[in-house]
């Protein structure tokens, strides 16, 4: 990381900002809430997330504690762990609910090195 507020994906990529991956994280829940298949998986923008997350928790553990801007610092560390949850449950539902297709199709995708799971999600399909 080079600062708090961007994150490096790559050497040959531009840094991009924790607010950009955010609302790219919030699509992906969205868009995987309301397809009726399991959609590519965005482990990458999970992952990131969650660096922030433990980021910005050492950065309020420093806040005094009747500083305005722990609540609101809070309250956006709350809202963030819930779109993580509810997109990595949504994901675990069809995944429960469809087990059979999903398998076979990711089976398909493996010959074409397109996975759309996570290699955690096509164990927990297996099973």
């Amino acid at each position: 990381m080079n600062t708090e507020q961007d994150l490096e994906l790559s050497e040959d990529e531009e840094p991009i900002t924790a607010g950009v991956v955010l609302k790219t994280l919030e699509s992906a829940w969205l868009n995987e809430k309301f397809a009726p298949e399991i959609l590519p998986h965005q482990n990458d923008m999970v992952e990131c997330m969650l660096g922030q997350i433990q980021h910005m928790e050492t950065n309020i553990d420093k806040l005094p504690k009747n500083d305005f801007r722990l609540c609101a610092h809070k309250m956006e560390l709350c809202r963030i762990k819930f779109i993580i949850s509810s997109y990595l449950r949504t994901r675990l539902e069809k995944i429960e609910k469809y087990s059979l297709q999903i398998l076979n199709e990711e089976r398909q995708r493996m010959e074409s090195e397109t996975n759309y799971l996570t290699p955690a999600e096509y164990q927990y399909a297996q099973s």
